[in-house]
């Protein structure tokens, strides 16, 4: 961007050019602050801050979002791998009673 400026082009088109490389939407919401700034001739400073606080929020909401889902993938290796072995405990001491009176039936 820095050497588009060098070269001639104008900023807000630089900036834009930026934002469409990346194609991040952050990157876009934080050009968009820029040449807002720019424009209205705001303190730059003031809209870093506002964005970083933004960026924080949407980093934090979709943390949250993964944490909550956590749960849910860990229903299926719980279910395929943990619960044959804990019905196994719980009905090993039945299961040997009952093939012990079956032998002794056989008998």
């Amino acid at each position: 961007m820095h050497l588009e400026v060098r070269a001639g082009r104008p900023r807000e088109e630089a900036m834009r050019a930026l934002a469409d490389r990346l194609g991040t939407e952050e990157i876009r919401s934080i050009v968009g602050s820029f040449i807002q700034t720019d424009r209205l001739g705001t303190p730059l400073g003031k809209t870093l801050r506002v964005q970083a606080e933004a960026s924080r929020v949407q980093r934090r909401h979709r943390a949250e979002t993964r944490a909550q889902m956590v749960p849910l993938l860990m229903l299926g290796p719980t279910i395929l791998f943990l619960l044959p072995s804990f019905m196994l405990v719980a009905m090993a001491p039945s299961l040997l009673r009952i093939f012990q009176i079956m032998s002794s039936i056989g008998k």
